[in-house]
């Protein structure tokens, strides 16, 4: 055996990697997998803890309440107090509650007029439909004459002009009127 100098960049030849051998011969171990229902089992184990009911003492009481209503409890103490984390949470979540409040409110408002549409149209005998019908047509003419496509105009039975929701009004009145 012959021997060769040992020391920076050159380590002894019995602690030298073999012909063929791998430094690391298990390879890299795999991380945690990322996959779409590792994701969707993350959210649901955190809503299931979200549920839990927890023991609180509130005004000398123990009242059994959500985790989650714990959380914006402390929360919502904490920016009282001026914490600016706390605040900073508070304001985000006041700012999506108002979102979904309003969003709830116009989907509320859509499904009311809907049913409101449904229970005229089932309400209307055949004249009424006929003069909806004639009305639409009316409308669209008047539109094809008018350079002025700005302002939605129909002709009442006067022969003045008014919008199509001062028809629709007028449409609505006759028919309580004849109830």
């Amino acid at each position: 055996m012959s021997k060769k100098k040992v020391g920076y960049c050159k380590p002894p030849e019995h602690s030298q990697f073999k012909k063929g051998q791998s430094g690391n011969p298990n390879g890299r171990p795999k991380g945690p997998s990322k996959s779409a229902d590792d994701i969707y089992d993350v959210a649901y184990l955190f809503l299931q803890e979200c549920e839990k009911s927890i023991h609180v003492t509130e005004n000398g009481e123990r009242v059994k309440i959500q985790m989650i209503q714990a959380v914006f409890k402390q929360a919502l103490s904490k920016a009282a107090q001026g914490n600016m984390n706390a605040i900073r949470f508070v304001s985000m979540m006041f700012n999506r509650s108002v979102n979904l409040k309003h969003t709830d409110e116009k989907r509320r408002i859509r499904r009311g007029a809907k049913r409101l549409k449904n229970q005229l149209i089932e309400n209307m005998t055949d004249d009424d439909i006929y003069d909806v019908l004639v009305a639409r047509y009316e409308k669209q003419a008047h539109e094809e004459q008018t350079s002025d496509h700005g302002r939605a105009d129909t002709a009442d039975a006067d022969g003045e002009s008014m919008t199509e929701e001062e028809a629709m009004k007028a449409y609505m009145d006759n028919i309580q009127k004849g109830s």
